[in-house]
């Protein structure tokens, strides 16, 4: 039996929007696991960055924890995003994402390295793509200013860009660094509809776009080796 690690985001957590909350549900992931003959360390957590994963790599590698054969690196999503409220406070100032770009590479790449000089083998992911719309919607709910939000972005469409630098970054990563990847954004993209896919919030999946995630990985498991 093959142990894997995860370490990411709400995204491997599991976690979806129902009506005004979020749910995280494991099942899924241990169904998955149980299926596949894995054993799954899943230590994934909600507004994680690379940044803090890193941390807990680190930690956790020094104090001896298990990562198995495999170490997954799920990040980006809130790397790329903003402080909203203080876009829409000042929609003309600079503003910084919490992880920018290439500090976002470079903390990625260093979880990698780590995980091969702990012995084992990284994988890194892709970022399903987000629905600009919803999201700004929802990011507006409590009462940010859409119209200030949009005059700092320059049109909706930008916040669907800067997310997909993210998940391009990761790829050119995985390319550089021989990294096998799993590339969730292309399963997503590769619908012809993604009607029922993410939830209100535009950013997490719902039930089927969670079981599209786990279909992503059974193909990529097909192509491992032994």
């Amino acid at each position: 039996m093959k142990t894997v690690s995860v370490y990411g985001d709400s995204l491997l957590k599991g976690v979806s929007l129902v009506g005004n909350r979020y749910t995280v549900c494991a099942q899924r992931a241990a169904d998955f696991a149980r299926d596949h003959g894995l054993l799954l360390l899943n230590r994934s957590y909600f507004g994680a960055t690379v940044e803090k994963g890193l941390q807990r790599l680190s930690r956790d590698i020094a104090d001896r924890a298990p990562l198995g054969e495999y170490t997954v690196l799920e990040f980006g999503g809130n790397d790329c995003d903003f402080d909203w409220a203080a876009v829409a406070a000042d929609p003309t100032g600079e503003h910084e994402c919490k992880v920018p770009p290439a500090r976002f590479r470079a903390l990625l790449q260093a979880a990698v390295e780590q995980v091969r000089s702990a012995g084992g083998k990284p994988l890194l992911t892709t970022l399903p793509p987000i629905d600009p719309e919803k999201y700004l919607a929802w990011i507006c709910r409590n009462g940010l200013s859409r119209e200030r939000i949009l005059l700092w972005l320059g049109d909706l469409n930008a916040i669907y860009r800067w997310q997909e630098l993210y998940a391009n970054l990761v790829r050119s990563l995985s390319q550089s660094l021989r990294v096998p990847l799993v590339d969730l954004r292309e399963a997503f993209l590769s619908r012809r509809r993604m009607d029922g896919l993410l939830c209100a919030d535009g950013i997490h999946p719902t039930d089927r776009g969670h079981e599209l995630i786990l279909s992503a990985f059974h193909e990529f498991l097909q192509t491992m080796p032994g």
